[in-house]
């Protein structure tokens, strides 16, 4: 749940992708047949966030100027009518804040939120799964305003649907990346028209059903994995990668056929990208829905700068956490990561069926480090179970990135913020309303 790109030298933003089914808060993936909460793409992320993550108390602009810093938090609330996703202006992410939703921008449905390239208090927005990117404006007294839109639908786009498709390459010139109709145009943020497109048409299986997950930055590329599921909605055991060059707009596509239900993805320290099964894969397979020859829950590797997936690396998620069910990949700091696996001790697995599964706060996280052989996990003391949706983003500041675990509450109403820099205390940050996929910096 996912990443703002700023190529060519150009400051990095973060991307929310706010990913909520209608209906509510369950289900599995986009080739699944319901809406899946998602993981925040955690590779990409580490480019993105804010320029100075700081205490929130003040920043300054590119004329030194000191000035009071602007933070936004955006979420999603769930009523008896639907879904309400909010952006919501406050002064800080620390612990004690409280969210007015009264000020908020608040809209219906699904929603992708993502501040602009640079820190001058404008955000971009796709509502409703509508063909159109809307700009909004905050002033110095947060009152967010709408202040330009542009469309999509003279290049067949009917639908925005995406995980995270907006990337911005430099001030005049971001991608939209649109699984749906296989192509990727070329906008300008600041004019907010559009310029030409090109295709990523290489994506189709025969008698499969493709799920697309967040696009990841590998230097000056954007990659994008798929999975994909059979007529029974069961993950066939394949992952495509695309990758994109956005110093040429070329394409390039690498295969495997190791590993299916892939959702996670992160860029360690290294440079190298990592790509994980989802939590429903191993909870599907414990409750008997995974269909015939299942695939194991696992993890894949693209070295830094690759083509393919790396043919000597694999590794069985399960047999990380003493077999329990194990999903997702989710950032900390340098080769930290985190997965999520279900404990049996909190809530036992009888014939609970997998949605139940992972709705369920029985899944807890564990750290892994990706700079060495990932052979083993060790279970973070003290912090809450939640549920297997593994939700992160990370913020840019200063003196480096720093690393947030959301850990969302009973019935999602409400989720906390968790600062992660120091994988032996993780430090509480805000609560905020509903489902939150993080928060970023506008000034």
């Amino acid at each position: 749940m996912y990443e703002t790109l700023a190529l060519r030298g150009a400051p990095a933003r973060l991307l929310l992708a706010l990913f909520f089914a209608a209906a509510g808060a369950c289900g599995d993936d986009d080739g699944g047949g319901s809406t899946d909460l998602g993981a925040m793409d955690a590779g990409g992320m580490r480019d993105a966030g804010m320029r100075d993550a700081g205490d929130g108390d003040a920043g300054s602009d590119d004329m030194g100027v000191e000035r009071d810093a602007v933070f936004a938090v955006a979420g999603g609330t769930f009523t008896p009518e639907g879904v309400l996703g909010y952006v919501a202006v406050v002064p800080n992410i620390d612990a004690g804040l409280e969210v007015d939703l009264e000020d908020a921008l608040v809209f219906a449905g699904n929603g992708f939120i993502q501040p602009g390239p640079n820190l001058d208090g404008r955000f971009y927005v796709i509502v409703n799964e509508r063909p159109v990117i809307e700009r909004y404006v905050v002033d110095d007294e947060g009152t967010i305003t709408l202040d330009d839109e542009v469309g999509f639908a003279g290049f067949g786009i009917t639908t925005l649907s995406a995980r995270n498709p907006m990337h911005f390459l430099d001030d005049g010139r971001a991608y939209l990346v649109d699984v749906g109709t296989r192509q990727v145009v070329i906008w300008d943020p600041e004019e907010m028209t559009v310029s030409d497109s090109f295709s990523i048409d290489g994506l189709e299986r025969e008698g499969l059903t493709a799920g697309s997950n967040n696009i990841v930055r590998d230097g000056d590329r954007l990659v994008l994995s798929l999975r994909y599921f059979r007529p029974d909605m069961s993950a066939a055991t394949v992952t495509t990668a695309v990758i994109i060059d956005t110093t040429d707009d070329s394409v390039t596509y690498a295969e495997d056929t190791r590993c299916g239900n892939i959702a996670g993805h992160i860029v360690a320290g290294t440079g190298d990208l990592y790509f994980s099964s989802h939590t429903s894969q191993a909870a599907r397979i414990r409750a008997g829905e995974a269909g015939d020859d299942p695939s194991v829950p696992c993890l894949l590797r693209m070295r830094a700068g690759a083509d393919d997936f790396d043919g000597d690396f694999f590794v069985e998620l399960n047999a990380l956490t003493g077999d329990s069910p194990t999903g997702f990949l989710i950032p900390g700091a340098g080769n930290t990561a985190y997965v999520l696996a279900y404990n049996e001790e909190i809530v036992p697995i009888t014939d609970q069926p997998s949605a139940v599964l992972t709705q369920t706060g029985a899944w807890e996280y564990w750290a892994v480090d990706l700079g060495g052989a990932v052979d083993t996990a060790t279970k973070v003391p003290g912090f809450p179970a939640s549920s297997a949706f593994g939700f992160a983003f990370l913020l840019e500041g200063t003196e480096g990135v720093t690393p947030y675990i959301i850990s969302i509450g009973d019935g999602f109403a409400t989720s906390t913020l968790y600062d992660v820099s120091d994988p032996g205390e993780f430090v509480e940050g805000a609560t905020v309303p509903g489902l939150s996929l993080g928060a970023f910096r506008l000034r």
